[in-house]
C-alpha cells in the first residue's frame, strides 16, 4: 500500500512538473521481453526516486519522474500483448 502512494505521488509529481517527451526508438523486443524490461525499468526508477526523495534531492531523479508515468502506462498493454496470466494481468492493470 506504501509503494502504491509512494508511485501515486511520483505519478502526480510528474504530471505536474513534466517536461517534454523524449524521442523512442521503436522496441524490436518481443512483448514478453518487453513487459520484463518496462517492468524493471519502473521498478528501477521507483528506487531512484524513493531514494532522492529521501536524500531531500528531488532533482537528482529528474529522469526517473519524468519516464515513471510512461511506464506504468504502458504495462497493461505489454502484459496482455505478452500473454501474461489473467491474475498478473489484472494486478498490472
Amino acid at each position: 500500500m506504501r509503494c502504491l502512494r509512494i508511485v501515486t505521488c511520483l505519478c502526480l509529481f510528474g504530471l505536474l512538473f513534466g517536461c517534454e517527451t523524449k524521442p523512442g526508438a521503436p522496441s524490436k523486443a518481443s512483448p514478453a521481453e518487453s513487459f520484463h524490461s518496462s517492468f524493471t525499468q519502473a521498478v528501477s526508477a521507483t528506487q531512484k526516486i524513493r531514494d532522492a526523495l529521501a536524500d531531500g534531492k528531488p532533482d537528482a531523479a529528474h529522469d526517473e519522474l519524468h519516464d515513471i508515468g510512461h511506464l506504468l502506462q504502458e504495462l497493461p498493454t505489454l502484459a496482455k500483448a505478452a500473454s501474461i496470466d489473467k491474475a498478473t494481468s489484472e494486478t498490472v492493470e
